[in-house]
C-alpha cells in the first residue's frame, strides 16, 4: 500500500490539501469547493486575504487561485525557491539559475510579467509586495567573500520597467557579519 504525502494549508477560510498533484479546497464547513489537477508535487505555499500561490519547491510550475477560483498558472526557467502574493493577488517569484543565485520576477494579478530583477553574487532571502502594487522589498545576502554581507532593498516596478538600472529606491546595508 502506498502512503500519500499530504500538504496541508490554510488561508482565509479555507484548507487545501495537496495530494498526488491533486488541489482540493474545503470551506470552513468542511465541505470541497475546489478539485483541480497542478503540476506541483512539493508545494511551497503563499496566501494574502482571498489570494493563495502555490509554486513546486525547487521546480518551473506555480499557479494562482483567488478565494474558489483557478486565476491562472505559469512555467519558469530555473528552480523555484521562494513565492510570496500581496492582497490584490500581485505575485513575486525568487527563482535560481546557472548564471544568477537569485531571480526575483514580479507579476500582476492578471499573471502578466512586470519585472525581473537579476542578482548575480546574492541570494534573496525574503521578498515582498507592497499593498499599492508600487514597490517589491527583498532582503539580500551576499556570502561570497569571507565576512556575510546583508542588505534590505526597495524596488520600484514603476522604475523597474521605465529604467531598470535606477529600479532600486532604497537600500540598507547591514554590518558585516550581521543579518
Amino acid at each position: 500500500m502506498l502512503h500519500k504525502n499530504n500538504q496541508i494549508f490554510c488561508y482565509n477560510k479555507n484548507i487545501c490539501i495537496l495530494n498526488d498533484k491533486i488541489l482540493k479546497l474545503y470551506d470552513a464547513s468542511g465541505r470541497e469547493t475546489l478539485d483541480i489537477s497542478v503540476d506541483i508535487n512539493t508545494a511551497l505555499f503563499a496566501s494574502n486575504d482571498n489570494y493563495l500561490a502555490l509554486a513546486e519547491q525547487n521546480g518551473q510550475e506555480f499557479c494562482v487561485i483567488s478565494d474558489k477560483t483557478y486565476l491562472w498558472r505559469d512555467k519558469v526557467d530555473g528552480e523555484i525557491l521562494q513565492i510570496n502574493i500581496n492582497k490584490n493577488g500581485y505575485v513575486a517569484l525568487v527563482t535560481t539559475d546557472t548564471t544568477y543565485k537569485s531571480i526575483i520576477t514580479v507579476y500582476d494579478s492578471a499573471g502578466k510579467q512586470l519585472l525581473r530583477n537579476f542578482l548575480s553574487s546574492t541570494s534573496v532571502i525574503d521578498v515582498t509586495i507592497s499593498n499599492d502594487n508600487q514597490y517589491v522589498a527583498f532582503a539580500e545576502t551576499d556570502t561570497s567573500g569571507t565576512l556575510i554581507q546583508s542588505n534590505i532593498k526597495i524596488l520600484s516596478i514603476e522604475k523597474a520597467t521605465s529604467n531598470p538600472e535606477e529600479a532600486i529606491i532604497y537600500t540598507k546595508e547591514n554590518e558585516a557579519s550581521k543579518m
